[in-house]
């Protein structure tokens, strides 16, 4: 049988030639085009092919189990990247707070402050404010070797109004150290309180050793004129204070202080603290400066 010819193929081929078959299958084809219908058969095959994977599912128990066995390993795989991620996260978290820890602070921010040379020199012209016939007389003194009592409380009082202004300036180096802690917020505070420990102190080293050296100085400067003050002056701690790098209080020592100051501080807390070295020697600097003005104060008491 020849589909192509015969009165069923003649009758076609007249529908075709047909100028009003052509306008309205033109118009048909437009209708499909347009975005609204599009959409609409769009929506009709989604929902076609949902209901048949429902049906599937539902009436296809291998169908149902190659499903099951697709959606575990993928919600696995997901689950997994989702741990990644994550890992990932709390990783670049911590490393940001121990770059910010260890990062130095900005100059921008530093208080200019001044030479402890300066302080010293300073204080000399502040507290040479007895005659200055005195003044030749205690030099004339300590030169025989010898100074009388009055001219001795003079000198020990000049000396402990150095170590007193030495150490106003070294404390103005913690100034805005604590004008970073944010009160309010206790985890930006205890994030600040990492970053001072760990590097606060690195752009003030120079300084801080430069003040030790000076406190060195003064330590030994006080050695040199105590024999004409006592007869008998034993020197030795300031020896020892002087040229020790680390002096700090043992436990005993220790307890005294915060008996003194009215708290309880653990001295494992302070040992803890002076693991990291920049803070081993500013507490360093402040147990000499402590001891020192209490030697002072004892000399005074015993003329």
């Amino acid at each position: 049988m020849n589909l192509f010819h015969g009165p069923l193929w003649d009758t076609i081929l007249q529908i075709l030639r047909d100028p009003i078959f052509a306008l309205v299958f033109s118009v048909f084809l437009a209708i499909l085009a347009s975005r609204v219908v599009r959409r609409v058969i769009k929506a009709l095959l989604y929902l076609g092919a949902l209901a048949t994977f429902i049906w599937l599912v539902t009436h296809n128990k291998s169908f149902a189990e190659v499903c099951i066995a697709i959606v575990g390993a993928a919600f696995k795989i997901l689950l997994v990247l989702i741990g990644a991620l994550a890992l990932i996260i709390v990783v670049a978290i911590i490393c940001v707070l121990i770059m910010f820890i260890i990062s130095k602070p900005s100059p921008s921010r530093l208080r200019k402050l001044s030479s402890p040379w300066n302080i010293l020199s300073a204080s000399q012209a502040a507290e040479g404010t007895f005659p200055l016939s005195k003044n030749r007389e205690m030099q004339a003194e300590l030169a025989i070797g010898h100074v009388d009592a009055e001219h001795a409380i003079i000198l020990l009082h000049e000396k402990g109004q150095r170590a007193i202004k030495l150490t106003h300036d070294f404390f103005s180096i913690f100034e805005y150290l604590v004008d970073d802690i944010d009160e309010d917020h206790p985890f930006r505070a205890f994030i600040s309180l990492l970053h001072i420990y760990f590097s606060g102190l690195s752009v003030h080293m120079a300084l801080i050793r430069e003040i030790h050296r000076a406190c060195n100085e003064e330590i030994m400067d006080l050695v040199s004129i105590l024999p004409a003050i006592f007869l008998d002056a034993d020197v030795q701690i300031l020896h020892d204070m002087a040229s020790a790098k680390t002096f700090l209080p043992d436990k005993d020592e220790w307890e005294n202080l915060m008996d003194d100051a009215d708290t309880s501080i653990p001295y494992v807390l302070l040992r803890l603290f002076c693991l990291h070295r920049n803070w081993k020697e500013v507490c360093t600097i402040l147990y000499k400066g402590y001891r020192y003005v209490t030697l002072l104060d004892e000399y005074k008491e015993a003329l």
